[in-house]
Parts: structure tokens; sequence; C-alpha cells
């Protein structure tokens, strides 16, 4: 994986991102890495971008160099339609580029694709939302823990608000359980 990294790296060159698709068929999920120049909101468009394109995040690791270069590795469910699979990915990369040269709003596309799901109420426990922000733990970093039920673009949802209060994410890891 680090080699892999590596070269993702190198491929970067002055390119916005780069990214590796690559297919865990036994367990149907894709792992996609993707290296990129940080910038303000990188997360929350990559995660938007994923969400408007209707593949979902099972996992993530997020990762930020000293250097600036972002390495994010995510865990998705493939796209449905697998026979048109490596469109489905040209697409989600056009998407990317879009968002980060701000050509597309991801916050309204992705509202209206939300409002589609609004009609689609999951079943869910009692069970409160929890938030926990801890300050203590590391002398430079602020620890943020979100528990809470999965809905399309939560993952979005979150490093945009964190984005939009000027809050850096350095490090991330995201599970769906």
């Amino acid at each position: 994986d680090i080699l892999r990294d590596i070269e993702l790296y190198r491929r970067l060159g002055n390119q916005a991102f780069v990214w590796q698709v690559s297919k865990d068929e036994a367990a149907d999920t894709r792992t996609v890495r993707i290296c990129a120049k940080d910038r303000p909101g990188l997360f929350s468009k990559i995660a938007g971008t994923f969400t408007l394109n209707n593949l979902n995040i099972l996992y993530a690791q997020i990762y930020t160099w000293r250097n600036g270069t972002a390495l994010d590795i995510f865990t998705l469910r493939p796209p449905l339609d697998k026979i048109f699979e490596d469109e489905h990915w040209t697409r989600a990369e056009r998407n990317l580029m879009a968002a980060l040269s701000d050509q597309l709003d991801l916050r309204e596309q992705l509202q209206k694709k939300i409002n589609q799901f609004e009609s689609i109420k999951p079943k869910v426990s009692k069970r409160p939302h929890k938030v926990m922000v801890d300050n203590q733990s590391s002398s430079f970093f602020t620890i943020i823990e979100v528990f809470t039920y999965d809905f399309p673009g939560l993952l979005f949802a979150i490093t945009d608000a964190l984005y939009r209060q000027d809050l850096d994410i350095w490090v991330a890891k995201i599970s769906t359980k």
C-alpha cells in the first residue's frame, strides 16, 4: 500500500488530484486512493462527489502530509450498474475535477439529490445523536467524534460544516456500521 501511495504521489505532479480505483470482488467493494494537493474543502468535495454519483462510503482514512499533500483512502460500494462501471468512475472523476475548480456547486446538486431521498425515511431507534469534542487528548488537534445514523450525504454535511467554519481536517477515520 505504501508503494502504491508513493506512486500516486509521483503521478500527481501539477494536477489537482490523481486517483486509483481497485476492486475487491470478494467483499464487493471498491477502494479509491486519492492523492491531491490539499486545499480547504477537499475532503467535503470528495465525499460530496461520491454521494452525487451514488457511491456509498463505507470507510475512509484521510491524511494530510506536512508538504501539503492529502492522501485519502475510501472504501465504497460499487456502482449498481457494473457493466458500465468504468464510465461511472470517469463521470465521478469529471465531477470531482469540476467541484475542485468551483465549476460544480456540490451543495446545490446534493440538495436536489437529497430531496429525492426525503420520501424514504429510514427506520431508526430512538438513540440520540452524539457529538464529542475533545481538546484534551492532543496538544495540537481537536478530536471530534460523531455518532449518528447514516443517510446519503451525511459525510458531506459534516465535512462541509467544518469547512464553512474554516476548520482543517488533518486526519480522519470514518466507519459505517
